[in-house]
């Protein structure tokens, strides 16, 4: 999604300024299909579907969730916890590509 674009875009730019972080943190947008499926980085039109979706921003090497906006706000514990697993797992992927590219 838009938002978690934008986190990630400040993330890098705080990076390339070289002003110094204690860590990194990401974004990454998640909603649910279906029982069990969680779909994450969603576009534009998958953010239509009419399911709920958050916007997830995380401190990966801590695993700490550091905010979550919710769309509705309204979502039972069973959708958000995948989505929270989901996100999770794609935020620790990214997390990896970034340091690996910040690192070379």
């Amino acid at each position: 999604g838009i938002l978690a674009a934008a986190v990630n875009a400040a993330c890098l730019a705080l990076l390339h300024a070289g002003i110094p972080l204690r860590d990194y943190f990401l974004a990454i947008s998640a909603t649910w299909t279906a029982p069990g499926h969680q779909l994450v980085d969603l576009n534009r039109g998958e953010e239509g579907w009419g399911h709920a979706h958050a916007t997830l921003c995380w401190q990966p090497s801590t695993g700490r969730l550091l905010a979550m906006l919710l769309e509705p706000p309204r979502l039972g514990w069973d959708k958000l916890e995948g989505m929270l697993d989901g996100g999770a797992q794609a935020c620790l992927v990214l997390w990896q590509r970034l340091r690996e590219q910040c690192i070379e």
